[in-house]
Formats: structure tokens, sequence, C-alpha cells
């Protein structure tokens, strides 16, 4: 939601001896403006930087969004990194002199728990002097019926409700994907108010920590704030301790950061340790081991992360495995 395709919607392969597409492959941007009329849910997304060296920015962008008569929107701002100079303004209405739902500008607390309209529409206005990759937002927008509290919506995470309606006295209980930690509101809220409804508290974040205490069977470990970019000078630290029987088997299925941060692996508690591995940039996927029940992952990311770059992050599954048993041999080319 909020890309548009840019191009053919359907390409043709040709040419039997030398077969080749009919067109060029289409890509899919985010546009700078729009309008959506009957808007359920969705997003609205800053404009994706235009390509090439000589490229024109967009440097003020305006959404309107207009849900069905009677019900109002409410917005979730997924993410929201500006630069210096941008700024984005929402309004509960189309008017000039609609009230002002949020202003970067301003300064103040990010209301990351959401917004509502008064009505059925909003307008956001985005203002910036160079759109990248690495600035912008990402607004979720849903309507929903007068008499009734909005839909939760929970990024990293899902929920159940004792009514799919979210009428007064619907409760919502919410969990976490592997690897992030419910923070920042309770687990479960509920709908109040025959008036007015709204919900008691407000939606929790699921966001992936930056280290801690593992003693599960089994789980995931990923770098701080995944999926979005991991911050400037991070030291984080995750301590996995399994059976006293057992080792850790951790299965690295994505190893991408910067060549200024490091990973790395040890083996051993605080006593005796030994270093099974330090990593910096990127690598393809790999196992290690550890020899005792404990190992400690420990990532570092370089404070000047924004003049050398970032990488993408890293994805790690661990398990508990016995002691004096192989591991199951890897797949062969060809076997």
């Amino acid at each position: 939601m909020g890309y548009h395709l840019q191009g053919e919607s359907q390409l043709t392969c040709i040419n039997a001896s030398l077969p080749v597409w009919s067109g060029k492959e289409p890509t899919c941007r985010a546009l700078c403006g729009g309008t959506v009329k009957n808007a359920t849910v969705g997003r609205v997304l800053s404009p994706s930087p235009h390509p090439g060296p000589n490229a024109t920015f967009d440097r003020s962008c305006s959404w309107s969004l207009e849900a069905p008569k009677d019900q109002r929107l409410h917005l979730h701002l997924e993410r929201l990194a500006l630069g210096p100079t941008d700024r984005l303004v929402l309004w509960s209405g189309l008017d000039a002199g609609s009230v002002v739902l949020f202003d970067s500008g301003r300064g103040g607390q990010i209301p990351f728990e959401g917004m509502i309209s008064e009505g059925p529409a909003v307008r956001v206005q985005f203002i910036t002097d160079q759109p990248n990759h690495e600035t912008g937002f990402t607004i979720r927008y849903e309507a929903f019926e007068r008499g009734h509290c909005y839909e939760p919506y929970l990024q990293n995470g899902n929920f159940t409700t004792s009514d799919p309606l979210y009428g007064v006295g619907a409760v919502v209980q919410f969990t976490c994907d592997p690897g992030h930690s419910l923070e920042q509101g309770p687990p479960v809220i509920e709908c109040i108010s025959a008036r007015d409804p709204y919900w008691n508290d407000t939606e929790p974040l699921c966001k992936a920590q930056c280290g801690g205490d593992l003693t599960g069977p089994g789980g995931v470990i990923l770098s701080p704030n995944w999926p979005e970019w991991y911050g400037e000078g991070e030291d984080c630290s995750w301590r996995i301790h399994v059976g006293e029987d057992k080792r850790v088997l951790l299965d690295v299925q994505l190893l991408n950061i910067s060549d200024s941060d490091m990973l790395t692996f040890t083996d051993g508690d605080e006593v005796t340790t030994r270093i099974l591995g330090r990593y910096v940039g990127g690598s393809s996927p790999f196992k290690l081991s550890s020899s005792t029940p404990d190992l400690t992952v420990s990532f570092h990311s370089d404070p000047a992360g924004l003049v050398f770059g970032k990488g993408e992050g890293f994805i790690i599954n661990y398990m508990g495995e016995s002691k004096g048993v192989c591991r199951a041999a890897s797949s062969t080319q060809s076997g």
C-alpha cells in the first residue's frame, strides 16, 4: 500500500530466437501527493527520491484523504525520520482553518499512539529540501464508524479481539512477532464509553531490543529497531543460556552491517570465555555452535554511522542442541 506502478503493468516475452521482454520493467514509486476518495485503509508514504544526478526534487507534497460519509479516520505514524529542514503537517479536514492534528515544526512529543480526525477528511502536507532513502515517513490510515472504536494496529505484532466490530466492551490482546518485545503500552486494551467510544489505553509498540537475557529453548535475535535502521553508537549484548546438558546453535540468516560496525560471538559464561568470531560488513548465511550452554552475541555500531553509512542489520536464530550429537549435514551441491 502507498506505492504506485510506473510503467507497463504487463510485459510479454517475445522473439523466440533471442527472447526479450516487450518493454522496460516498471517501477513502484511513492508519489508526491494525491487524493483518495472513500478511503478505508491504506498508507501515505513520503515521495520516493528521483533517480539520477540531475533529477528534480519534490519540495512540497499534499495528500487528501476522504473517508465514507459519517466515518472518521485513525492515523498511525508507522515511521517518522525527518531531515533537519523537513516538515510534516496533518489537518483534521481539507479547509484552511482545519484543526492541526500534528505539526513536526512545532516540536513536542511525536504521537506514535495515533491520531483521530474530527470528521471524514484529513489533509497531509510534506515539505522537504531533498528526499532520500533514509528520511521520510509512513502513515497508516483506517476509516471507522461512529459508535465503534477504530481497529487497532500493531507493527511487528498481532492481536486477538473479543469483538471484530470493536463495539463498546471489546477487549484486544496484543502479542509481538519473534525477536520483538512489547513496550510503551499495555498488552490488553478495552473499548469504553458508549457516548463516544475510545480505547482505555494506547496501543503498545513491538520493538527489537538492544540486548537482553535469553533463556528459552530457542528464539530470534534481531538488530535493534529491526526492520528499520539500527542507530548510531549502539552497544548491545544478548546473553543466551540453554539447558546445562546442551550447547547453543546459531543460524545467522542475514548479516549486513557497515564495515565500521562489529558483531561478536563469545562462547562461555562470564568466568570462562572464548571468541567464536568477529564480523564486520556483510556475509552469506552461516552457522556457529558453542561448546557450553552459554553464548553471548555483542553488537557495536559506529557513533559516526551517518558519515560512514549503515547496513541492513542482522537476523539470528538460536536453539539449544544436545552435546555429543552431530548436527544435520548441510545439503551438498547436486546431492
